[in-house]
């Protein structure tokens, strides 16, 4: 199987060098760069051939159980097309069509749901991601506390009330 992997590994800044020494042992080749955010450091992976997901895998899980949670992704094309993501220590690897949607945004995803006929705000609520919907927790929550109560049928139609562009709850 051919595949050429590219991408990066955020890393706490003081395990930069044992993510490195890992990536070595395995046969990978990963060269450090600085990141805005000078607590973290930042490992590319240019134009590595091979399959690398395992290895991937276990680097990501080792550091995990360490309490290193890495954060990156690595694009890998030839025989198969998609990405590994790694968010928080969890890694994660994503077909092409996965990684299209993976990297469409938020409102091209709505778009989408509209065209498809998901035309309401319950059907976007059940479509968010966790961290979507934290935000949109977040954002009703605040209302309450500022005083804009809703009561059951004001909730019911508003999630029966068509899509609202990101972040809007009413």
């Amino acid at each position: 199987m051919t595949l050429l992997n590219t991408g990066c590994i955020v890393v706490p800044k003081k395990y930069v060098r044992e993510l490195l020494f890992f990536l070595d042992a395995a046969g990978i080749d990963g060269e450090e760069y600085p990141e805005e955010d000078e607590s973290v450091a930042g490992v590319e992976i240019t134009d590595q051939y091979g399959d690398i997901e395992d290895a991937l895998l276990n680097i990501v899980t080792r550091f995990t159980k360490k309490g290193v949670l890495l954060n990156g992704e690595i694009t890998y094309s030839g025989d198969n097309d998609g990405k590994f993501v790694i968010i928080d220590g969890e890694f994660n690897t994503l077909d092409l069509e996965e990684s299209v949607l993976w990297d469409a945004s938020t409102e091209t995803l709505y778009n989408e749901l509209r065209r498809r006929g998901a035309t309401n705000n319950a059907e976007k609520i059940r479509c968010m991601t966790t961290e979507e919907l934290a935000e949109w927790f977040d954002t009703v929550t605040k209302d309450i506390l500022a005083g804009n109560i809703q009561d059951r049928n004001q909730w019911r139609d508003w999630l029966q009330s068509e899509i609202t562009g990101v972040g809007e709850t009413r």
